[in-house]
């Protein structure tokens, strides 16, 4: 009750004031509900047209205008018409203490001044990481999060975590919060679902007052509490989006016609891009159906570059001995290697039958290694336990998995057989 009471209690309070004004619409006396029904349309106007073109500065004349029309004349109004007139005083009043406390928080999270150096960039940003992937978790998110750890504090940054993933403080050099977080075993026991609990969260923001709050991954409860936090306190949002949920949805929703899911997407992802100054895609595919389910004018997401490790992954790091591992005592035989989280929407059982099909045409001479885990880990384990040349070693980390790189006599292909998994050939005698 201590965790899903503050969640219940959280997620209420975002539906209070869209409930509050359909209902007062619906019931409003004729003689005022055109006034309130274009008061209501104007407010969703002022608040919605803003963040989704990104056209309106924040601190410039208009921009103060629309502040303060959207956050204090209009609910006013709205209040007026709305009201008892004998409560009407009382609760503007309330509402007035309740938005000037507002006020006073967002002044209390603003960060320093920004330092801009001799190339024009700004140093020592108060940068915040937020969400639920970060070491020791083993994902692509966690590897996101965890070299931009690295990169911005050797860019002079400071940065702060904030996750109910437990690992060490402080990570990678960056402080951490741990907030309590909520673990799937059912569906992913090495995951923690962080609870966005408002009087950890805001304290956390006030006191580390920084200067660009970064949400991993969009559709995480924590992820929403965080992006309403910072549109509250007028904090700089980077929102990047790691997960095609289109592509999961068929998979946990299958009772769920596809064109309602597309629709209910379309919905939901046009709120959330709305919600960031910039939003980031780390996959081409994933940039294009960001893309579709946003306006043409809208803030249009970014591309996340990213790549291998070229600093680790090379062929001076590569050791027989983990070749000779990976293929089951037969370095002389080429290896393929998978490298990925085996799950049921990434098609992770399709592998096998293409792994049959290549060892059937090699005469049996080649070894395949599955590295990593998931929730069909032991379902693929089972289907191939009469396929001797396939080892599922688990999980490899850091100089154990990059020491299996190719030697400088291999030559190397990458296969890509779904959205984010990748297949590494190392052949030596083809």
């Amino acid at each position: 009750m201590n965790i899903m009471v503050p969640w219940s209690l959280h997620v209420f309070g975002i539906l209070i004031t869209p409930i509050y004004l359909l209902i007062s619409c619906w019931r409003a006396h004729a003689d005022y509900r055109n006034h309130l029904w274009a008061a209501t349309l104007l407010l969703g106007t002022l608040v919605v047209t803003p963040m989704a073109f990104n056209s309106i500065k924040k601190h410039n004349t208009l921009g103060i205008f629309i502040i303060a029309l959207r956050s204090y004349v209009l609910p006013l109004y709205i209040l007026s018409l709305t009201l008892y007139k004998e409560w009407t005083s009382t609760v503007c009043g309330l509402f007035m203490l309740l938005r000037g406390t507002l006020s006073i928080c967002t002044y209390l999270a603003k960060p320093p001044p920004v330092t801009i150096g001799n190339d024009g960039k700004p140093q020592n940003l108060r940068i915040m990481l937020a969400g639920d992937s970060f070491f020791p978790k083993v994902d692509g998110v966690s590897t996101f999060s965890t070299h931009s750890i690295r990169y911005l504090q050797q860019n002079g940054h400071i940065v702060h975590v904030m996750t109910s993933k437990k690992g060490p403080s402080p990570l990678f050099g960056a402080t951490v919060t741990r907030l309590p977080g909520i673990i799937p075993r059912s569906i992913d026991p090495h995951h923690s679902i962080t609870l966005p609990i408002p009087w950890l969260l805001y304290p956390t923001l006030f006191r580390f007052k920084p200067h660009v709050v970064h949400v991993f991954e969009s559709i995480l409860p924590f992820s929403l509490g965080v992006m309403l936090a910072c549109w509250l306190l007028d904090i700089p949002l980077v929102i990047s989006h790691h997960t095609r949920i289109d592509m999961y949805a068929k998979w946990g929703t299958p009772w769920l016609p596809h064109w309602l899911l597309n629709i209910l997407l379309v919905v939901f992802y046009r709120g959330i891009i709305s919600f960031g100054d910039l939003n980031i895609g780390v996959c081409p595919s994933l940039i294009e159906w960001l893309r579709w389910t946003w306006t043409p004018g809208g803030l249009q997401p970014e591309m996340w570059k990213s790549g291998c490790e070229v600093d680790v992954f090379k062929p001076e790091n590569a050791t027989i001995e983990t070749r000779r591992k990976l293929t089951q005592s037969r370095p002389d035989l080429p290896l393929i290697i998978y490298v990925g989280r085996m799950a049921q929407e990434k098609d992770s059982i399709e592998l096998l039958p293409i792994f049959r099909r290549l060892h059937q045409r090699l005469n049996g001479k080649v070894r395949v290694a599955l590295i990593g885990g998931g929730p069909m880990k032991k379902m693929m384990e089972m289907a191939a336990q009469d396929d001797k040349y396939i080892l599922f070693p688990g999980f490899l980390h850091g100089e154990e998995l990059y020491s299996a790189c190719k030697n400088k006599k291999m030559q190397c292909g990458v296969v890509l057989p779904g959205l984010i998994s990748c297949v590494y050939i190392f052949c030596s005698n083809y």
